[in-house]
């Protein structure tokens, strides 16, 4: 799929105040965050810093206590058009594990095993690397430097791991450079 501008961004508002009241004038604290500031934006090309070329996603279902392995560089299947992707870098990151009403439940994406793709998680060759998301939540990583997070031969499996005793649903969606 043909990439004009992709925005990778969170629907999010955030906001703090804390007083303090020790002294005879209150001390205010405010923080907040915008949408802008939680804005990604890419635009068609590759090699480049917030450039990319490919974008792919699906939901899919995960089977209880199994795994589904997604082969980066040899073409991930099962688009949302049906539609294979071939990965070299990596520049963005969405999962969301869908599942609602499973208490701590979680599902473990990343790389546990060998051959698992590891540079997003920041190289770590740890078999259990890679980021646990509960049911109902997700993770967003977003790498918009030239180099991004590299695909290899090596580590190119992205693996979503189920230890539940039900079906998991996620989608996932990645942004990067074919």
């Amino acid at each position: 799929m043909t990439i004009d501008t992709v925005i990778f961004k969170f629907d999010l508002s955030a906001g703090a105040r804390e007083t303090d009241w020790s002294d005879l004038a209150p001390t205010v604290d405010r923080l907040g965050l915008t949408d802008s500031e939680l804005r990604y934006l890419f635009t068609h090309g590759s090699g480049e810093a917030s450039k990319a070329n490919l974008l792919w996603h699906s939901r899919f279902q995960v089977s209880a206590s199994s795994t589904k392995t997604f082969d980066l560089l040899a073409g991930v299947e099962d688009g949302l058009f049906g539609t294979n992707a071939t990965f070299t870098t990596v520049r963005g990151l969405y999962f969301r594990n869908t599942e609602v009403g499973q208490g701590d439940q979680k599902v473990l994406i990343g790389r546990p095993s060998v051959g698992g793709w590891n540079e997003i998680w920041e190289g770590s060759q740890a078999a259990t690397a890679g980021e646990h998301v509960y049911a109902g939540g997700s993770v967003m990583k977003v790498n918009p430097t030239a180099t991004g997070w590299v695909v290899e031969s090596a580590n190119k499996d992205l693996i979503v791991v189920n230890d539940n005793a039900f079906i998991v649903t996620c989608d996932l969606l990645l942004l990067g450079d074919d």
